[in-house]
């Protein structure tokens, strides 16, 4: 597993830890657990850029069926600086409560996908309709997204099985570890962006 993106530190005026997005005192969510999850946004790094943004979060959760319950023990939303490498990531904090991390994208928003990622998520990728180039008909494609279609890749693919991550470990017994591993997060992933999708297309552009 990759790490994620090293976190910026909260601002600290006199002592007093000040507010951020979420409009709530901010806490170090890598070492104690919050009463709610917060929401970090990181700057890109130069050539980076963010497909999702708070107000975006905000609407998807409203039409996950049972987030409250899911969510529980999820202290952190961050979108990170940018990686040739990753999508998204999840990890525990060093309190065990869960930390969801979302990628900042290359700009020009071109993806070379093997043929085995492409298969982990066919109903998603057939539902935007994305164009590609045909690098090697066996192995690779580049598709090209527009900001409407990455953010739908983003949240109906990435988070999702960062979300699935975390449902896994939170109901394992001893809520240390995701033990069911990748094929437990995509399976959540797909079936939870299946029962979404109709609610997905009526809130955002796609």
């Amino acid at each position: 597993m990759f790490s994620p993106q090293r976190k910026t530190n909260p601002r600290v005026v006199n002592g007093t830890v000040q507010k951020k997005n979420n409009a709530t005192t901010t806490g170090d969510y890598y070492v104690e657990p919050l009463t709610h999850w917060k929401f970090e946004k990181q700057r890109p790094l130069p050539g980076f850029k963010h497909v999702v943004g708070k107000k975006d979060l905000d609407k998807f959760i409203e039409i996950i069926p049972g987030f409250e319950e899911l969510s529980k023990e999820l202290d952190a939303i961050v979108l990170t600086k940018g990686t040739e490498f990753l999508f998204g990531l999840y990890r525990s904090g060093w309190t065990d409560h869960g930390i969801i991390h979302l990628c900042a994208w290359r700009e020009e928003l071109h993806l070379p996908m093997s043929k085995a990622l492409y298969d982990t998520h066919p109903e998603l990728m057939d539902r935007l309709n994305l164009p590609f180039d045909e690098d090697d008909p066996n192995t690779w494609r580049t598709f090209h997204f527009s900001r409407e279609t990455a953010r739908a890749f983003m949240l109906l693919d990435v988070f999702l099985h960062e979300l699935g991550h975390h449902h896994d470990r939170i109901t394992s017994k001893r809520k240390s570890q995701c033990g069911r591993g990748e094929a437990y997060a995509e399976a959540f992933a797909r079936e939870m962006a299946t029962k979404i999708w109709p609610a997905y297309v009526k809130r955002f552009e796609v």
